[in-house]
């Protein structure tokens, strides 16, 4: 998740149709990201799709009002080509077109996270169904999302012959400097613009009105585990703090309930993401479906340390915590790390600048220190 979770769950933000008892409102939260979430929500309304990509609940349609060259980085017959890059649903990352200075890209970094996380290689990265949207063309948004150094806007086309398309346009900010609402409103309006959702054709013989059973309250603490992924893990506790486990790394955060929606906010990366409920499962944007496990117990994981390092029965040192830090493994968790494992910590003079220069924080150094005593 945390290439478009971080791209998907840690990128990117997700319909989720879901209904909560209890008070929780979106905006009591205060937070300046839930905050722009909401505005941006507000004026381009998410689309709410089912797990066969067909519309529950129809939002924003917009036309693209620019393109830009979306050059070649690497050696590609089929490039250079213009316009916002989509790929053939069903897929767990969706492609990222970068809008800035008034064009469209699509950078190697971004191309990377894509290939690495729908697991192609190269050839299988470029000869992936795909599509470049040109000026005029319409599709859906099917949700936002607010990183550390951008706005996220995902999308969804109308089916063509072979199906749905799915994409994402990204809008850079300078990292902690946030758009303010009606800034970040004009700078997506620049690129899209809201059109009258199609007319849907009615069936020859119009079936009769079915009633929509309403979703029942969700039960907490719920445990969901990745379809595509068995071995990543959500887990949505009472009170409104969540974890989640992907790629052998734990994540904490928080989640709020507006309406029919519930966005995710997770601590370490900035990434906030809003899933859709179909029964007891949830299913984000990209087309990746949590299962339902059940009701576990709310205790957080413990950390699972990065390849290479401290495993159980060794013990902690220097080189472990430049690799949390490096991951983005907050402070308040490293320090509860190495206040209960064994630790051989190198603490002269050298070491701990050493340990400076990599980005290890106040707090942390001094929970060092302490421990070597």
């Amino acid at each position: 998740m945390c290439r478009t979770f971080r791209s998907s769950f840690l990128v990117t933000i997700i319909s989720l149709a879901l209904a909560l008892s209890g008070n929780m409102l979106f905006a009591q939260s205060g937070d300046p990201s839930d905050l722009l979430v909401k505005k941006l929500s507000n004026q381009f309304a998410p689309t709410v799709f089912s797990q066969d990509y067909e519309i529950v609940t129809a939002g924003a349609f917009v036309a693209l009002k620019t393109e830009g060259n979306i050059s070649s980085y690497i050696q590609d017959p089929n490039r250079p080509r213009n316009g916002l890059v989509v790929f053939k649903l069903p897929l767990q990352y969706c492609p990222i077109t970068t809008y800035k200075k008034g064009t469209l890209s699509m950078g190697f970094g971004d191309s990377s996270d894509v290939a690495h996380g729908d697991n192609l290689n190269i050839n299988e990265f470029f000869s992936f169904p795909r599509r470049y949207l040109q000026i005029g063309d319409n599709f859906w948004i099917a949700g936002m999302s607010v990183y550390r150094n951008s706005i996220r806007v995902h999308i969804i086309t109308d089916p063509y012959d072979d199906g749905r398309y799915c994409g994402v346009l990204k809008f850079p900010f300078e990292k902690g400097h946030l758009p303010a609402s009606d800034d970040a409103v004009k700078m997506i309006s620049e690129v899209l613009a809201v059109q009258p959702p199609p007319q849907r054709q009615p069936a020859a013989a119009e079936a009769p009105p079915v009633a929509v059973a309403e979703v029942a309250p969700l039960s907490l603490p719920s445990l969901y585990v990745s379809a595509q992924t068995p071995t990543n893990q959500l887990q949505l506790n009472a009170g409104g703090s969540l974890w989640f486990q992907e790629d052998g790394q734990t994540y904490h955060g928080t989640f709020v309930v507006r309406g029919a929606t519930i966005e995710l906010s997770i601590s370490e990366t900035g990434t906030k993401t809003i899933l859709s409920r179909y029964g007891d499962d949830l299913t984000d944007s990209s087309g990746q479906t949590w299962n339902f496990r059940g009701h576990s117990p709310a205790a957080t994981p413990s950390v699972v340390l990065p390849t290479g390092s401290a495993h159980h029965g060794a013990a902690l040192r220097n080189d472990d915590i430049v690799k949390l830090v490096k991951v983005g493994i907050d402070d308040p968790t490293i320090i509860a790390k190495i206040e209960s494992a064994a630790c051989e910590f190198d603490t002269s003079t050298d070491a701990l600048i050493q340990l400076k220069k990599s980005g290890v924080s106040p707090a942390v150094l001094k929970a060092i220190v302490s421990k070597a005593k």
